[in-house]
């Protein structure tokens, strides 16, 4: 019914280990998209077009980010431009960017890249077919991931959190949504909640928001978003590393952009 493929030039068809790591895999991706059946429903509004800045500290590292959402016609994309510093030494940059189709309310992830300066060979970028339920992951090493049957929307890690700010006003406190995001590892559920309200500081003022904890196999990750800003993402916590919004978030809102000719891409 699914099939979620093993990197290019691994496992050989006649070996019968290879074919119960298939199975197994082909399993699991079949049970997800059952459980998924059932995507959560579309906000009313789509999150409105946004640029800030945000600081983060890990001693002794100290990490600066830009998020732009762009919204284009009927795309959507949401890039994330970081640095990672020891002291005066910059220590690598990275890219990261996911592009959307709006169509009925709904975010279809068409394009995730990211790129690290320091290491090529954590590039990933991931295609996705939605016509066909399918997505194609390639990495910096040369390997690649096919998965088929995927649940529909499959989301990227940097699309998610376009839908998690659509989503969050709609969010019962009791409420629990699933979300199929395909990772670099392949597809994984992630369950999001509500975890309260808090004051977050942010450029130096206070600013109410709403936590939703996004649970996976692999880790928890957080948000924070704020409704008096269009529910503007005031902080993040993704693998141990927190980002907190050091621009004003008063100044933060973009106009949306006029339709493209073509369909907009990743760098």
């Amino acid at each position: 019914m699914s099939a979620a493929y093993p990197a290019a030039g691994t496992g050989r068809r006649g070996d019968p280990l290879a074919r119960c790591r298939r199975a197994a895999r082909d399993a699991a991706v079949t049970a997800l998209a059952l459980i998924l059946a059932v995507a959560p429903a579309a906000a009313a509004e789509l999150p409105a077009p946004f640029e800030a800045k945000y600081t983060g500290r890990r001693f002794p590292l100290r990490a600066e980010a830009t998020l732009r959402l762009e919204r284009l016609g009927d795309y959507l994309r949401y890039t994330m431009r970081a640095s990672v510093a020891m002291g005066f030494y910059e220590l690598t940059e990275t890219y990261d960017c996911s592009v959307m189709q709006v169509q009925d309310g709904a975010l279809h992830p068409l394009e995730y890249r990211h790129r690290d300066r320091r290491d090529g060979e954590r590039a990933v970028r991931i295609q996705f077919d939605r016509e066909h339920r399918r997505a194609r992951v390639l990495r910096g090493n040369g390997s690649v991931t096919e998965l088929e049957q995927l649940p529909s929307p499959a989301f990227d890690v940097m699309s998610i959190q376009v839908r998690l700010r659509a989503d969050a006003p709609a969010l019962g406190p009791e409420e629990t949504r699933e979300y199929a995001v395909v990772e670099k590892g392949g597809l994984r559920s992630h369950r999001v909640r509500r975890a309260g309200t808090e004051s977050v500081p942010a450029n130096g003022v206070a600013v109410q928001a709403l936590k939703l904890a996004a649970e996976s196999p692999r880790r928890t990750s957080t948000f924070w978003f704020a409704p008096a800003y269009g529910w503007l993402p005031v902080r993040m916590e993704v693998g141990g590393v927190t980002l907190t919004l050091a621009s004003p978030p008063e100044e933060a809102a973009r106009p949306i952009g006029p339709p493209p000719e073509e369909p907009p891409g990743c760098e």
